[in-house]
């Protein structure tokens, strides 16, 4: 085997499997999710041409090649570590590196809410920087680096750009729940979209969405009272009038009790919204990005199973 195209970290995840017997106990001692242990697990058998492990009910089981090379890899850990302190191995609370992270403003209660109450809770020492979609050519972006990681409804497919799907979410309508019209209907209907008095979106936002366009698909003639520049503007303002807005599920599902809102299923059929993250490639074997990649999927994961 060729080192010279070994990662250091592959061989930092075998010793951890190997002493937990477990991807889970491994992911979560290593800050990782499951799906990158068993992607560096996968690797690493590439590598030596071997399994290492093999399931046995609810416990992996090693075979004699992990065995065999467990002990002579964990001293080996231990003297790059005693002699290289970090040695690539990334540590949150030593670290000052800035991370940014490209996302729409619906998200942001989901990842940075989430990163700060963590980074805060476990004294960590990075520091998160959020972005828009608005202004920001994201292909480019991460081609050149400029950013970490960025959160898209598509799938953005480059040679050079890595994903991991995410989560499924679509927009919705809502009113305040004591909407004098709206607040006992069951549904929201085409008709009802032409009625009523809406709160739009801007320009630049409206660029990033689809309702508008497939409206006037459908022509459907609407009234917006209002236009906003924020998505987080909507929310709020339909909770102190009588305007109606559409919305992101994600946005409803993090102030709507708080604001007493009513939220309809939107009145045509569309595609639902599939988010992915995308990095740059070169960052994949990055033990630092690695970590902020996987708190990104375990904070979605947490989110989505949250009623």
């Amino acid at each position: 085997m060729n080192l010279r195209g070994l990662d250091l970290n592959l061989l930092l995840v075998f010793d951890t499997v190997y002493r937990t017997r477990s991807n889970t106990k491994a992911a979560e001692e290593l800050g990782l999710t499951q799906s990158a242990v068993s992607n560096a697990v996968k690797r690493l058998r590439g590598h030596l041409s071997d399994p290492l492990f093999q399931r046995s009910g609810n416990r992996l089981e090693t075979t004699r090649e992990a065995d065999r090379i467990a002990p002579a890899i964990r001293d080996a850990l231990r003297t790059v570590q005693e002699t290289i302190s970090l040695a690539n191995v990334f540590d949150p609370k030593a670290s000052d590196r800035v991370f940014t992270i490209v996302m729409p403003d619906s998200m942001e209660p989901i990842i940075l809410t989430g990163m700060s109450r963590q980074i805060q809770a476990e004294g960590l020492n990075v520091k998160i920087h959020t972005h828009p979609f608005v202004g920001v050519d994201i292909r480019e972006s991460i081609l050149e680096k400029k950013i970490d990681v960025a959160l898209l409804p598509n799938l953005l497919t480059e040679p050079d750009i890595s994903t991991a799907y995410l989560m499924e979410e679509d927009a919705c309508i809502i009113v305040r729940a004591d909407h004098p019209v709206y607040g006992t209907k069951n549904e929201f209907t085409i008709e009802d979209m032409s009625k009523a008095d809406l709160v739009g979106f801007n320009d630049d936002i409206r660029r990033h969405t689809h309702l508008d366009h497939e409206m006037r698909a459908k022509s459907v003639n609407r009234n917006h009272v209002a236009f906003v520049s924020r998505l987080w503007s909507v929310p709020y303002l339909v909770a102190s009038t009588d305007l109606v807005g559409a919305c992101s599920e994600v946005i409803v599902k993090a102030v709507g009790r708080q604001l007493n809102l009513k939220s309809f299923k939107l009145p045509l059929d569309r595609p639902t919204h599939h988010w992915h993250m995308v990095w740059n490639e070169t960052f994949n074997d990055d033990a630092g990005h690695m970590w902020l990649r996987g708190r990104i999927q375990n904070l979605i994961k947490e989110w989505t199973e949250l009623e």
